[in-house]
């Protein structure tokens, strides 16, 4: 759903902070994969404060743009968590295929 309302590019900024600061939260942990519940809630709140202090949601739409956001990067998060992906090189920079919100036509 969050390909037809946000541009491409807005979607990879979503997923830029978010991967940023999923990372920074699994570092948090010793035992990443035993805490999977605290990292999401942690990672995804984290990550929508983030969003809010970039100023790119200040908009009378951007509220909504950020709800689709939250629920992008919730999504993200969500895959990442069961995919057991911890480490930077785990995680592309990039959307891959398979990702919510991924687009084939960004390759």
């Amino acid at each position: 759903m969050g390909n037809y309302l946000m541009s491409r590019s807005r979607r990879s900024d979503v997923r830029k902070t978010a991967r940023l600061t999923y990372l920074a939260t699994t570092k948090r942990f010793m035992t990443p994969h035993l805490n999977k519940e605290d990292i999401h809630r942690m990672a995804v709140g984290e990550t929508r404060i983030a969003l809010i202090q970039s100023k790119k949601f200040d908009s009378v739409i951007g509220s909504i743009f950020l709800a689709i956001a939250v629920k992008l990067i919730t999504k993200l998060i969500e895959k990442w968590l069961d995919e057991n992906l911890f480490s930077l090189d785990s995680i592309s920079p990039q959307y891959t295929e398979g990702e919510p919100g991924y687009d084939p036509k960004t390759k």
